[in-house]
Parts: structure tokens; C-alpha cells; sequence
């Protein structure tokens, strides 16, 4: 297209002369020829222009395509339906199952009016250490042989008290070795057979005969106790505590403290004295600890009595002290004695009380000073030895270490042929039965 262009552009200088010639007056041929000449000229002065090659065409290198991620499309929105949280199944509440019928404590009355003419007398058992104790001499007072009682109602827990012996008030060191239980040993089996101090106490203080937890008869199982804090009755063993009436850790704050390890466990085991271990109830236990009566004091009122003696009684023998607010509190609950009770310097006191009541009410004897008789009366003589063949229960719990539930048990295993059949007691191992025949009140006729 560009190369009929140029001879066209060529050409129009010539028509504009030819026809400027036309005006003038050239010939025809003139112009044909000058045109002629003219476009010979011009076709002379083409010349084909010299190709010029186009440049190779190089394709640009096409970047290598970047694929895109693939694409993953969010997973469906499945909503989630709250996790319900099932309400605990309901489990209902234990049938209560009622305690063990209730034994009322007995009722306390006033102390029956002391009679001269009186039968046979029930004396209760020359304290006897257990073992030997030798710490802190002392002489017992002797108890005189006094003239038993007939009751006119419902006997008294308690007899005259008279006077009782003052402790030593000291207040607790503030450089007091710590406490140690562990150096309290306990429980033992002192006499060797096979059963351990809770497991007399258990013996001695059921009211019942008891049964064991098998044919060794070591441990006991049932029975029927009436705890003394409170007056309620158990007749599972594994129900109730045997308690220090001092508690340990009283004791070693008292004094304790400083005897060495064959005392304290002696302390820690002593059968001795009936009320220095006592079967309670296990909360009633937990709830004293190692108090003293002046923060805890037994729920039922109508043992304080018997509490502030047996506790001044155990610390006298023992030769342990007293705060200014205990002994005030023990003060308080001697108060609450049926009899009146003074306080003066003394031995321990725990050969003249008489047993705390829980079953069948036993005669109650006086303690030092003996009531002073009519002077026409003449007391009955009180009998040689208790004949463990013929005795009633209670003429034979005079003998040391006879409770009302060995009283039974001698009772069933009659005849005996001597007293040293005695062993065949539940609870009754050398150790006790040599306490027995020293005692030389159990015979046999």
C-alpha cells in the first residue's frame, strides 16, 4: 500500500504543471512529453527500498504460572448442640436406722439414809497399782471397814464424798518439752493374753457377757456399754473409744513430761483404777481431745460429779499438777456432788468411791469419814472370802479386777475347784489372777 502511494505524490507536481501549461498555451505535446519525461524521472529515481528484515520474533518466556493454593472451602457450619450435664442421680439418704434402744442413765437420787443394822457389807477392792508404782510414794490411808447400805430408792452413782485431796496448782511452763504420743506406748497386752488394754476395758465395762471377733478371743465385737459422757448405749465395739480420763497430753504438761518411757507407758496402760480408762462414745472422745475440764466438760451434767473426782483422784496418785482455771473448773463441777465434798491435803481418793452405775445398781459405801452408827446398833460383820462357787454377782465384783461382766462369766463357768481355776476367765491372764490371790478375798469353800 505505501509503495502506489509515493508515484502519485510524484505525479501531482506535473499535473499542476500541466495545468498551469494549459493556461499559458503549451502544446499537448509539450506536456505529454514533459510528463512523459517527468514520470520517467520519477520511475528512475524509485528505488526499492532494501527490506529490512523484521526481528525475529522471540516470544517472551512465559513465567511459569504461580498456581494458586487450592482452594479448601471452609468445613459446613454444623452447630453443636450444648453437652447436656445429667444431674447426679439421686441416691437417697440411708434408712435411719434407729440407736440402739436408749437406757436411760439412772436417775439420780439423794444418798439413802445410812442404817446401822445392815447386811452383808460390799466393800469395793484395795487399790492395787498396776504395775507397782513407785514414782511418787505416798501412804494410802487404809479404808475402814464400814457397814453397807440398804437403799431406800434408786441408789445414788455416788457415796459420800468427804474430803478430797488438793492438787498442786502450777502454771505450764513456757520451756515444756513438746509432746510426743508415740512415747506413750500403748495399747499392751500386760498379762499376756492376747488381749490388749482397750480390749479389757471393753470386757471389764460391758454390761453383758461379750462376743469376739473370732475363737482366740482377743478382740471383742459386741457387748453393751452405756457411755458415761453422754448415757448412751452402744453395742458395737468398733463405736466407741477407750479414753484417758487425763488425757496424755494433759498428763505431760502436768508434769508427764518428765518420767521416762516404762512410766509413761505404765500411765498410758493402768488397769488399776477402774475410772482411769473408760469405754465413750468415739465423737465424745474426739470432741475432749486432750482438754481439761476447764474447756471440755461431759455433755450430761449429771457425770461431772464423777469427772472432777476421778480426774483429781488419777492426778493425786500420780503426782501430776493442776492450772489455776482447771482446778477452778473441777471446783465448779465437785458442786455438782450430791454430798458434800471438801477439799484438804491427801492421797488420792480412788479406793473410797464407788463404782460408777451403769446396769444393775449395786449397795454404795460410804468413804472416810465413816457415818457415825447409833450406839445400839451393832454393824454385820463382814465375811471372810467371797466363795466364787456361791457368791452373787455382786459379792464377787469385791474381788479386784471383777467387773459385772466377769462376775457372769464365773457365774456359767462354775464349779471351780480352786481359785486359780480363775484363769478360765475371759480377760483374767497371771498378771490379774496374781492380783487376786494377793487380794486373798476370792475362795473357795
Amino acid at each position: 500500500m505505501k509503495l502506489k502511494t509515493i508515484p502519485l505524490l510524484l505525479l501531482l507536481p506535473a499535473l499542476i504543471v500541466v495545468l498551469a501549461g494549459c493556461s499559458s498555451g503549451p502544446s499537448e505535446a509539450d506536456i505529454n512529453a514533459t510528463v512523459e519525461a517527468k514520470v520517467e524521472q520519477a520511475k528512475a529515481s524509485l528505488v526499492a527500498p532494501t527490506a529490512v528484515p523484521l526481528p525475529t520474533y522471540t516470544p517472551a518466556p512465559i513465567p511459569t504460572p504461580i498456581p494458586l493454593p487450592t482452594y479448601t472451602p471452609l468445613p459446613t457450619y454444623t452447630p453443636v448442640p450444648p453437652i447436656a450435664t445429667p444431674y447426679p442421680t439421686y441416691t437417697p439418704y440411708p434408712t435411719y436406722a434407729p440407736h440402739p434402744t436408749y437406757t436411760p442413765y439412772p436417775t439420780y437420787a439423794p444418798h439413802p439414809t445410812y442404817t446401822p443394822v445392815l447386811p452383808t457389807a460390799i466393800l469395793y477392792p484395795t487399790y492395787t497399782p498396776y504395775p507397782t508404782y513407785t514414782s511418787v510414794p505416798h501412804t494410802a490411808t487404809p479404808t475402814p471397814t464400814p457397814a453397807a447400805v440398804t437403799p431406800t430408792s434408786t441408789p445414788t452413782t455416788f457415796h459420800s464424798l468427804g474430803s478430797i485431796p488438793q492438787l498442786v496448782i502450777v502454771q505450764i511452763p513456757q520451756d515444756l518439752p513438746s509432746y510426743d504420743r508415740d512415747d506413750w506406748h500403748h495399747w499392751i497386752d500386760a498379762d499376756s493374753d492376747c488381749q490388749n488394754t482397750r480390749h479389757e476395758i471393753l470386757i471389764e465395762e460391758s454390761t453383758i457377757p461379750v462376743n469376739f471377733t473370732d475363737s482366740r478371743e482377743c478382740s471383742v465385737a459386741t457387748g453393751l456399754w452405756i457411755a458415761p459422757f453422754t448415757g448412751i448405749s452402744f453395742t458395737i465395739a468398733g463405736d466407741l473409744d477407750v479414753d484417758h480420763m487425763v488425757p496424755l497430753a494433759n498428763a505431760h504438761r502436768s508434769g508427764g513430761w518428765a518420767w521416762d518411757a516404762s512410766k509413761k507407758e505404765t500411765f498410758a496402760n493402768d488397769l488399776s483404777y477402774s475410772y482411769h480408762l473408760i469405754a465413750v462414745s468415739a465423737s465424745a472422745n474426739r470432741s475432749k481431745g486432750a482438754k481439761g475440764p476447764e474447756e471440755w466438760r461431759p455433755p450430761d451434767e449429771g457425770y461431772w460429779c464423777q469427772y472432777a473426782v476421778d480426774w483429781i483422784s488419777i492426778k493425786s496418785t500420780w503426782g501430776l499438777s493442776a492450772t489455776v482455771d482447771e482446778w477452778a473448773a473441777l471446783v465448779e463441777m465437785l458442786s455438782t456432788c450430791l454430798d458434800e465434798v471438801t477439799v484438804s491435803e491427801g492421797d488420792g481418793i480412788q479406793t473410797t468411791l464407788a463404782p460408777y452405775v451403769t446396769s444393775t445398781p449395786t449397795s454404795i459405801l460410804p468413804s472416810t469419814p465413816t457415818p457415825t452408827p447409833v450406839p445400839t446398833s451393832t454393824p454385820s460383820p463382814t465375811p471372810e472370802c467371797v466363795d466364787i462357787n456361791t457368791a452373787s454377782s455382786e459379792e464377787l465384783q469385791r474381788i479386784i479386777h471383777v467387773g459385772e461382766a466377769r462376775a457372769l462369766a464365773i457365774i456359767s463357768l462354775r464349779p471351780f475347784s480352786s481359785t486359780q481355776d480363775l484363769d478360765r476367765v475371759a480377760g483374767i491372764g497371771p498378771s490379774r489372777l496374781d492380783d487376786i490371790l494377793a487380794q486373798e478375798l476370792a475362795c473357795v469353800s
